[in-house]
């Protein structure tokens, strides 16, 4: 899913900048006469090892009010074993968004010595099947105990806010994070389940740098059922002062991305708002008595009349266009759901949310980048509704999205005007008693005494019946038999069905928390034998 912050890059103020000559970026170098490095002995047995892992980020004035962002990465990684040779032997350089790539060199050192570089014909331009763009060099003859060596710069658009994970499966004995900019900016660095060491200098040039070197992390297993990647040793940054502009006016806060926010869903020409308006009258939303019950009922038309795609472009965000297309952005369902919710005088709050897999949302650390998903929170119905997550009904957050920070995005007035300002609290899951798989099973004995009939019914609740319901609503006739006899054989050992059905299989079942439940009752003469004049009953196989 896009993030939600890339939509407002359009929207990020301009950044005032320090007309002069462009000053070149800071070149990268390695040792003319590499050698290998000694690896502790704990570390023998590890595929790989991580000697060095250091990335910058440089932004440049020019002389024409632009700012340009540089990044660059150098690595060497020792490689063990033929486990950790064949992790590395190929080397991708992910080219999505580059403006330009201003330069990729890799190289080997063996154990004996000598020193092979990759000749810039052996680098290729490689696309994959999801559409992510590379370049890409394989590292010829490698051998146990040699040093994979590689660096780049590419450059990209600015970007003011965001993280870096230098923590993997493989142990980093040194980590390091520059961010290299003009002397008027004041970046801020946090780091995460890591303690580096940090100094700002000024160079020659007038530049900043701000370097953060983090000592040596082991490497990790990710562990079933774990948050892995929010564990993992990161620093994230953020520019937080611009003294070319408002010397001492913070930048990028909480309250600026939740005013930027409320005017990005809430922004429409007065001929979509008349268009909504009409659409929500023929649907007869106003007359149903409560916000809840309307909330429900735009919901489950919305869902299931118009779909979700990323790639749909600009038209996905056009409400004109959404309403003709039926296609929309995360953006366009946002607005589309705002609409018709401003029409029906529905009261909502947006809230920014974050996969608590992966990142958080610091109260005190404003990482725009950690605001990866949008939807509604309605104060007064202590529910939310998920516009990207067909199979998420209100009043449900998507789980993984809750038990974590959110950003919610309070509604204030001034006058004639509206805006939002930011509350950072925390984003509660719902009770874990409301979500569970029940069996409820009845066994008995057929008149022969011959097999067992079992009347069985598979209850779902909560958040346990979302992806059954989905499963259930997105299928085929042909497809929901198989569901049937599929849980029959693998619950009830049993393929011979007398009868199957759905109870409450509707998503207005799903508002309204009733448990999808799969009713079956089956027949199967693999659980009775007979010893003598007594008849045994195999129980523990239903």
């Amino acid at each position: 899913m896009k993030r939600f912050p890339s939509v407002l890059l359009g929207m990020l103020l301009i950044l005032p900048v320090a007309r002069g000559q462009m000053i070149p970026i800071q070149p990268e170098q390695w040792s003319p006469k590499p050698v290998i490095h000694a690896v502790d002995s704990k570390y023998h047995n590890e595929p790989a090892v991580v000697m060095l892992d250091a990335r910058r980020f440089e932004y440049i004035d020019d002389n024409k009010n632009k700012i340009h962002m540089y990044y660059t990465v150098h690595k060497i990684i020792h490689v063990n074993n033929d486990h950790g040779i064949e992790y590395f032997n190929k080397v991708y350089v992910p080219t999505d968004g580059a403006l330009e790539v201003k330069e990729v060199h890799g190289r080997a050192i063996l154990p004996d010595g000598k020193v092979m570089e990759v000749s810039n014909e052996n680098i290729k331009d490689l696309k994959d099947e999801d559409g992510h763009s590379y370049r890409i060099f394989a590292m010829e003859g490698l051998e146990k105990g040699s040093e994979i060596e590689y660096y780049y710069t590419v450059e990209r658009d600015p970007i003011y806010f965001g993280r870096e994970q230098f923590q993997h499966q493989m142990p980093v004995l040194a980590s390091a994070l520059e961010l290299v900019y003009p002397q008027r900016l004041i970046f801020e660095v946090k780091p995460y389940n890591c303690n580096p060491t940090s100094k700002i200098d000024t160079l020659p040039s007038g530049k900043t740098v701000y370097r953060v070197d983090i000592p040596e992390m082991a490497g990790t297993e990710e562990e079933k059922y774990s948050s892995h990647s929010a564990s993992l040793g990161r620093v994230e940054y953020k520019l937080s002062y611009n003294n070319s502009g408002s010397s001492g006016q913070r930048l990028f806060t909480w309250n600026e991305l939740a005013k930027k926010a409320f005017g990005l869903y809430t922004t429409n020409a007065p001929k979509d708002i008349n268009r909504i308006h009409q659409f929500v009258t023929d649907r007869s939303w106003a007359k149903l008595k409560g916000d809840s019950d309307k909330v429900m009922a735009v919901e489950n038309y919305v869902k299931s009349n118009f779909a979700y795609r990323e790639d749909a472009g600009d038209d996905g965000s056009d409400l004109e266009k959404i309403l003709k297309n039926r296609i929309a952005t995360m953006v366009g369902l946002m607005k589309l759901y705002t609409a018709i919710f401003d029409d029906l005088h529905v009261n909502y709050q947006f809230l920014l949310a974050t996969d608590r897999d992966n990142s958080e949302i610091d109260r005190n650390f404003e990482n725009w980048n950690n605001c990866d998903f949008s939807l509604f929170y309605f104060p007064a119905l202590k529910g939310y509704l998920v516009p990207t997550k067909r199979e998420c009904r209100y009043p449900l957050i998507y789980p993984d999205w809750a038990g974590s920070n959110g950003l919610y995005c309070k509604n204030v007035s001034i006058g004639t005007m509206n805006s939002a300002i930011a509350e950072v609290k925390p984003i509660p899951l719902e009770d874990y008693n409301k979500s569970y798989f029940n069996l409820n099973i009845k066994v008995s004995l057929n008149e022969g005494l011959d097999s067992l009939i079992i009347d069985s019914r598979s209850i779902f609740g909560g958040y346990a019946a979302a992806s059954y319901r989905e499963a259930f609503n997105m299928s085929t006739d042909d497809q929901k038999n198989d569901l049937f006899k599929s849980m029959s054989k693998n619950q009830l050992n049993s393929e011979n069905i007398i009868m199957s059905e759905a109870e409450n299989p509707g998503y207005e079942d799903a508002n309204k928390l009733k448990p999808f439940i799969i009713h079956q009752i089956v027949r199967s003469g693999d659980m009775v034998e007979r010893a003598g004049e007594k008849i045994l009953v195999k129980i523990g196989l239903v």
